[in-house]
């Protein structure tokens, strides 16, 4: 069987960052090194969090004899939320177009995750032309992410100036032939929207996180790196770790607020990773000696970082597209057993803080909260200590790669098989 894998935007299988794999690029290491099952992934040059392109000189590679990735040339962008990447993403779709059907072979499945809608839509245009099954990875809510930024008495403007964008996605979703969503919630969204009841190409399969298995003495060598920003793992610190884009996704102007209220001195903040809120957020910070903001650091950086920390940061705007979803970040600090501090306190995140006891949730915007809840979770971790165990046993039965990608796998055989 050849499956297709269609998706940008996250890190490619041995960049020369060490980035953590994503969604997508675990799916595609997964399925080609379990099976005999040959995937194709199809993904841009263009490193979405470094801004920069990798593999300048190769048309596609091979990280294994299962696997191809086929590398998409765009133009590349210096802000996320910006014209340049809407024409990025516009040539990559036209490149896309192009070679699809140039391929000597066709595949037997494709899954094109969402968004973006260019591939998607390219995808099941194509799916549809060779009588080819195309599933939609459904893993954002799009194009509401723009919609709801608007205040909510005028959100109903945002959504007419982007109809155009909500009646094409509803088109492509009704045109696939099964969607996947990454949770109940996601899956239910998308079928509200095309108007359907679930039918058997149709799953749900949470996010997972590969958890790095190297060595005490790999992860020794790598707490250096903390040690030189002031973090010593033998301290009686507790550290709350934050790693994503500093930018409008994440509440970071309220945490820092908040945290700088604490009057408790043996409580550390790092905040990592770059983008166009670093330079005003570490201005709001002050120099406070706990809040620490390393930038953008790599694979093994944040495995050691995760051993030594404690609680992990959540600060989520509480959008709809977050609170109905469970966030990757979530997952990863859950697979070091790390207690979670939270903005989405009514969606599917915060009632899994709350039921489990792996954490607090805050009020969004409210810094007197977070202070709050930091002071009790502070208090709870040097009264009880973490309860890091139950966190990772969670983890390992809901949200272990092996787990959840080989149901995954399951779900996409059954529907090469029963497509007709």
């Amino acid at each position: 069987m050849i499956i297709w894998i269609v998706t940008i935007g996250e890190p490619i299988i041995n960049n020369k960052n060490n980035l953590r794999l994503h969604r997508h690029g675990l799916l595609a290491e997964y399925i080609s090194k379990n099976s005999k099952n040959k995937v194709i992934w199809w993904t841009s040059k263009f490193n979405h969090f470094t801004k920069e392109f990798e593999m300048i000189n190769d048309e596609e590679y091979y990280p294994n004899k299962n696997l191809t990735v086929k590398l998409l040339k765009g133009t590349g962008y210096k802000k996320n939320v910006s014209i340049s990447r809407i024409i990025d993403h516009l040539k990559i779709k036209k490149s896309f177009s192009k070679k699809i059907y140039s391929q000597n072979k066709k595949p037997d499945i494709i899954i094109a995750s969402f968004p973006t809608l260019g591939l998607c839509q390219e995808s099941v245009k194509f799916g549809d032309i060779n009588k080819i099954p195309v599933i939609i990875d459904y893993r954002d809510l799009w194009p509401e992410a723009f919609s709801d930024l608007f205040p909510s008495k005028i959100n109903f403007i945002g959504k007419m100036l982007l109809s155009p964008l909500y009646f094409s996605t509803n088109k492509m979703l009704k045109n696939a032939t099964g969607i996947i969503g990454i949770t109940e919630s996601f899956l239910n969204i998308a079928l509200r929207k095309i108007n359907r009841e679930k039918n058997k190409f149709d799953a749900y399969f949470p996010h997972t996180y590969k958890k790095l298995n190297i060595s005490h003495e790999k992860i020794n060598d790598s707490l250096t790196f903390w040690k030189k920003l002031g973090i010593n793992p033998n301290s009686n610190f507790v550290n709350i770790c934050f790693f994503g884009t500093l930018g409008y996704q994440f509440d970071l102007e309220t945490v820092i607020k908040g945290f700088s209220n604490l009057q408790n001195p043996n409580i550390r903040l790092i905040i990592c990773g770059s983008g166009h809120k670093k330079a005003s957020l570490e201005k709001l910070a002050k120099n406070n000696p706990n809040i620490i903001f390393p930038g953008y650091i790599n694979a093994i950086q944040i495995k050691s970082l995760l051993t030594i920390s404690h609680i992990g940061l959540c600060p989520y705007l509480p959008k709809k597209m977050f609170l109905e979803a469970i966030p990757g970040k979530v997952i990863e600090y859950m697979s070091e057993g790390l207690e979670l501090i939270t903005t989405l306190g009514n969606g599917v995140v915060g009632n899994m803080v709350e039921d489990k006891n792996f954490g607090l949730n805050y009020n969004a915007f409210d810094s007197d909260s977070f202070s709050r809840k930091i002071s009790e979770l502070y208090t709870k971790i040097k009264s009880n200590g973490n309860q890091k165990s139950k966190i990772i046993d969670y983890y390992n039965k809901n949200f272990d790669q092996e787990t959840v990608l080989k149901n995954y796998l399951t779900h996409v055989k059954k529907v090469v098989k029963d497509y007709v």
